[in-house]
């Protein structure tokens, strides 16, 4: 596959994981197993298990394909030059949206959950008074969780928080040993990822419970026993560039590789209760088994999206391309617009299905038009608007 194609075929497997975080957040107002979410709905099984099986594979794929790109960008940029890219990138957005962009969506859950509430402004003044609170925090259980749901926090962003700290890390690595040498078929470096994930997450499971998140600083937000997962695809993707070629880069048949996804979604869902209701640190037994369904979800999802879309959508396609060309900033940008279309709908007597489609698709197809509005036009377009919204909550809300 050429470069160019197979930039293509990445884009467009990043533009669709992005797309799968979206209608994950879209689910989010509709499945039990989400009580602190800031629009609550009306409940259905079917959309907890949506939210569970699109928060197995996606965020491991995207890990994947941010290490796919990352030693292109470097050997382009050189070591300077791509830390200061990914500053810029990713650090000014993780600066300034959870100051000025987030806060009101937190402020839609504040209001259902406080009998008199503040007006926003008051509400933002106390959201920037706790970013000062720079400690760790483990966030254990529902209690701590509530302490915590008005603090300053990057919410969705700790993708890019997390991310950024992975590019920075691979900068430093590439500092210390330039050469970044194939020693490895694609078989064996898919093997050892899925072993060292199984292993990672296991013993982060009897340390932790899964559904733990670790608060470190107001920019700073993970889930422990995700950390093992998300790294080693990352790495993965670092290592399984070279072999990124042709139109089938992984071995075994594609069917095979879906047939394995769906077995180890099944199992995911029929243990999830169990590992969801897990109050402190995992059995053994169960820390084994989860590790091993995360880390074969992760490699499968891997192993099946790259090849589908190696195949199928590898060529270059107009609006594929515009897509691709919008999605940081529909992930930037999607979840306050899907949370405000989920708290306009709780109201209206409509099927949840229909009101789970327009949080996933109103946000997404605005935010796509609105990222190719704002590209041919300087940085003080989007400052604008950014400026515009956070006066208008101050003023109206």
């Amino acid at each position: 596959m050429h470069d160019e194609h197979r930039k293509f075929s990445f884009d467009n497997l990043r533009t669709l994981m992005v797309l799968f975080i979206v209608l994950l957040h879209a689910v989010c107002a509709y499945a039990a197993s989400i009580p602190w979410w800031h629009a609550q709905d009306a409940k259905g099984m079917v959309y907890d298990i949506a939210l569970i099986s699109i928060d197995n594979f996606a965020l491991p794929v995207l890990f994947f394909v941010s290490g796919l790109f990352a030693a292109p960008s470097l050997d382009r940029h050189g070591t300077s030059g791509f830390i200061k890219g990914k500053l810029k990138r990713l650090g000014l957005p993780l600066l300034f949206l959870p100051a000025f962009y987030l806060p009101a969506m937190v402020y839609m859950g504040y209001l259902r959950r406080v009998e008199s509430p503040a007006d926003f402004f008051s509400y933002w003044l106390h959201w920037m008074q706790t970013a000062l609170d720079w400690k760790y925090v483990a966030i254990t259980s529902m209690e701590t969780g509530a302490h915590y749901a008005d603090a300053f926090s990057p919410h969705h962003l700790w993708f890019i928080s997390l991310l950024l700290i992975f590019f920075l890390g691979y900068a430093g690595w590439r500092t210390l040993s330039p050469e970044l040498a194939d020693r490895f078929s694609i078989a064996t470096l898919t093997a050892t990822a899925g072993a060292l994930v199984c292993i990672g997450f296991a013993i982060g499971n009897l340390l932790i419970q899964d559904w733990a998140w670790v608060r470190l600083g107001p920019f700073l937000l993970f889930q422990p026993t995700r950390l093992p997962v998300y790294l080693g695809m990352f790495i993965f993707g670092i290592f399984a560039r070279p072999h990124m070629t042709g139109k089938h880069p992984f071995p075994w048949p594609t069917w095979l590789w879906f047939l394995i996804f769906l077995l180890a979604q099944g199992g995911m869902i029929v243990m999830s209760r169990q590992f969801m209701l897990t109050a402190g640190p995992a059995p053994l037994g169960d820390a084994l088994i989860h590790g091993l369904l995360r880390a074969t979800l992760s490699v499968s999802a891997v192993c099946m999206f790259v090849n589908l879309t190696c195949r199928f959508m590898a060529g270059p396609s107009s609006w594929r391309k515009s897509l691709s060309a919008s999605s940081y900033d529909i992930y930037l940008l999607h979840m306050p617009l899907t949370v405000f279309v989920q708290t306009l709908l709780l109201s209206m007597a409509i099927p949840l299905s229909l009101k789970m489609l327009a949080a996933f698709a109103v946000p997404t197809f605005l935010l796509w038009w609105l990222s190719r509005f704002m590209a041919p036009r300087n940085a003080a377009v989007p400052a604008g608007l950014l400026a515009a919204y956070f006066i208008g909550f101050c003023l109206f809300a």
